[in-house]
Parts: C-alpha cells; structure tokens; sequence
C-alpha cells in the first residue's frame, strides 16, 4: 500500500508546504484526500492512478509521485513504469477481471441491481446494491449502470488503513471488503475517483460495500449474479463477466 504508506509518513513528519504548479500546503498537514482533490481539473472527477472507466463522470490520470497528468490508463501506467520504476515494482497487483456493459442490448429493466443486492445483503436494499443507476433528465433521458472498474490502481484499496480489510481476490482479481476487519472509516469511498462512489456504506452494520465480482459464485462455475440475471436479448446479454485473463 505505498500511496497510503508514503501519505502516512508524510503526515508523520509534519509537511506544511507542498507545491506543485499553483498547489500549495501552507500550515497544515498534507493529506491524501487533498491530494485527490488537487487534480482535479474544471468539473473532472479527482483521481490518483487509477484504471479508466468513465461511466458517471470524466476521469483525469494524474500521476501520484509527480504533477503530469494523463488522458490514459495506458499512457500513466507507461510514465510510471518509465519515470517512477521503484513504485511501479511496489504497486504492481494481480489484474481483475470485470463486468462489462453493453448499451445495445440493455432495456434498463433493473433486474440486475435487484439481483445484486439480494445475493450480497439478503435482501432488496437497492441503496447497498454494487450497481448504481445514472439517469440524465437533461439531454434526453438517457439511464446506464455505473459499475465498479475493478481498477488496475485501485486507489480504494491503497487508501484503506487497516491491514486485510481490503484484499485482492486470487482466483478473479476482484478488489474486496472483508466486512469482518472492515472499521467504516469510509476511506476507500472518498478514494473512490468515480462520481457517485462505486463503493456504499452500510449504515447498520457500518462497514463499506463494493462489487468483489460475486467470487464464490465464479469459483463455483457460476456467473456473477447481476450477469446470471441479466435477461438475454438477440445479440446477447447487456452484462457480461470478462476473466482477468482476457481482459
């Protein structure tokens, strides 16, 4: 976890000044969530070395080790691995596999979020379901699901603070929250570079809440429940689960 690593220890030493380009600390701590906020660009969405989805918003790459930014995965992954080789090698993880969207063959009926939320908490509680609607009254009405990216850098799991609360899933990939070692601290919400966060909160129980790919169901043959639920069209289904493999 070397972004929060590197933030912790700054935070430790006391850095009262920090200034890259017209951004500037002065007298107080610097902390990981301004550093989020302190790339972001007009009405961007902040984000730090993330994958890139732009599903909900616009996503800028901004490198977390220098003040360049990116309007590509692959371009600030290749700065990084070129510039920056130590942290590339510190915070290489296993790739994710994902659920994709396909526009064409969604007739926005729902039933996935429903089935999500069931299979996760047991019940319809559509405000915890890993599947959120956007709908655009503005420009026509326009409606897609916004689904977790599985990020390449996921700034959620770099953010969280407590060891083993969030893990990386060996068999899919998938970016998940033991709830068990879960504190509710909501770190890896604001993390979270999309808008709305692709991550809940469960106000109950207190713990974070995000997609792990349903990765019993896949270890058991089965298909995420939102892709199992998915009614099929005639070119196919509008959810489909790509394996790290082929991703």
């Amino acid at each position: 976890m070397v972004i929060y690593d590197f933030l912790v220890k700054m935070d430790k030493e006391n850095v009262s000044n920090m200034d890259n380009e017209g951004f500037k600390e002065t007298g107080s701590k610097f902390t990981r969530r301004k550093l989020l906020k302190a790339v972001a660009v007009g009405g961007a969405v902040a984000a730090v070395g993330v994958s890139g989805c732009t599903q909900g918003g616009t996503v800028k790459y901004a490198c977390p080790y220098c003040d360049k930014e990116f309007d590509s995965e692959s371009a600030l992954k290749d700065h990084i691995e070129g510039s920056h080789p130590d942290y590339a090698k510190e915070m290489e993880i296993p790739k994710s596999g994902v659920i994709k969207w396909n526009p064409e063959q969604c007739f926005g009926g729902e039933r996935c979020v429903t089935a999500c939320c069931t299979e996760k908490q047991g019940k319809v509680a559509f405000h915890l379901s890993c599947i959120k609607w956007k709908e655009d009254y503005l420009d026509g009405y326009e409606r897609e699901p916004l689904l977790c990216n599985q990020c390449d850098y996921p700034e959620c799991y770099y953010a969280c603070p407590i060891e083993g609360a969030m893990y990386i899933d060996e068999e899919t990939g998938a970016r998940c929250i033991d709830e068990e070692k879960c504190t509710g601290c909501k770190e890896c919400i604001e993390a979270c570079p999309f808008d709305p966060p692709r991550i809940s909160f469960d106000p109950n129980r207190e713990v974070a809440v995000k997609c792990d790919l349903c990765s019993d169901r896949i270890k058991e043959g089965e298909e995420p429940a939102c892709v199992e639920t998915c009614s099929e069209t005639g070119g196919g289904k509008a959810l489909v689960y790509v394996p790290k493999e082929e991703r």
